[in-house]
């Protein structure tokens, strides 16, 4: 098994308040990442409903990625989206109502969000960079990735009104990577 350490210098940036959470992953297992026999992604990336009673994720279809539910009592798979694009990293809104996820479209990569029982979509960024990571914070926020600045930050997103800000920044050289 691989081990990947990161480390940076970053800030918070003033008016920023709030909680900042570390997140910690693991690549042991995916063929993608360390060319083993491992099977093809299936119901890839899991999300877990904020009631309990749901699990979001991206699965193969013929022509791309897509957004899939299973009821986790009854095991029925309902797909989300259907764009024939690459659909991947659902986030679950607050209320359990709608899925902010990372697509391939046009060229980049940005955050939509959709509403489940409708299949409405609404692209949320539209920035040239890159936009990775979503993830819906309790208070409705979305906290994403993008490399606008040209480093990695951490920014905020209204998704009532689409503002976006910047809450990290990056001090001194790009982030340094070490692997073991």
């Amino acid at each position: 098994m691989a081990t990947i350490a990161a480390t940076s210098s970053r800030r918070m940036k003033r008016g920023f308040t709030g909680i900042v959470v570390l997140l910690v992953f693991g690549v042991a297992g995916c063929s993608l990442l360390t060319g083993g026999d491992a099977p093809a992604y299936q119901r890839w990336e899991p999300a877990v409903s904020p009631d309990g009673s749901q699990i979001a994720y991206a699965s193969p279809v013929e022509d791309g990625f897509e957004i899939f539910l299973m009821d986790i009592a009854s095991e029925n798979e309902r797909q989300i989206t259907s764009d024939g694009v690459v659909n991947w990293a659902p986030s679950w809104s607050p209320d359990g109502t709608r899925l902010v996820f990372t697509s391939e479209r046009d060229e980049n990569i940005d955050l939509f969000v959709v509403d489940i029982e409708t299949g409405e979509q609404t692209r949320m960024t539209t920035h040239s960079e890159e936009d990775y990571n979503p993830s819906w914070s309790p208070t409705g926020d979305i906290v994403f990735n993008s490399k606008r600045t040209g480093s990695w930050e951490i920014y905020i997103l209204q998704p009532d009104d689409g503002t976006v800000r910047q809450i990290t920044e990056s001090v001194g050289d790009s982030d340094s990577e070490s692997s073991s």
